[in-house]
């Protein structure tokens, strides 16, 4: 007599989103919408879930290449992929609560990512 094992596996309604989302990225370059933030008295991983909250986004969506001071007004340069010019220009009147801007809106087809930071001006 065999015994037979039968497994079942079930996915998450997130995991299939992002399966999705991964088969159209293979189909066309994903396009990154660059922008400058303005940040006042705001600590940088704060910022950064202020930053999702308001875009709708997660984390890895955001590139940046460096961590501003917090007791200062910083401006940094920012990627944001598959987030569109008018969703960020949306978000950014949202965010001013949270004392931070969006601006300088463009497009590039790179992400910012940490290492990419040359020096402080």
């Amino acid at each position: 007599d065999e015994k037979t094992t039968c497994i079942l596996v079930s996915w998450s309604r997130n995991a299939i989103n992002t399966a999705r989302k991964r088969q159209k990225k293979g189909s066309s370059p994903t396009q990154y919408t660059l922008c400058v933030i303005k940040k006042k008295q705001q600590e940088h991983l704060s910022m950064i879930n202020n930053l999702t909250s308001c875009l709708k986004c997660n984390q890895t969506d955001i590139g940046l290449a460096g961590i501003k001071d917090m007791q200062a007004i910083t401006y940094q340069y920012c990627t944001l992929r598959d987030v569109s010019i008018d969703r960020a220009i949306r978000a950014s009147g949202r965010l001013e609560r949270y004392n931070i801007e969006l601006g300088s809106f463009g497009t590039v087809s790179k992400p910012l990512n940490t290492g990419n930071l040359k020096g402080n001006n």
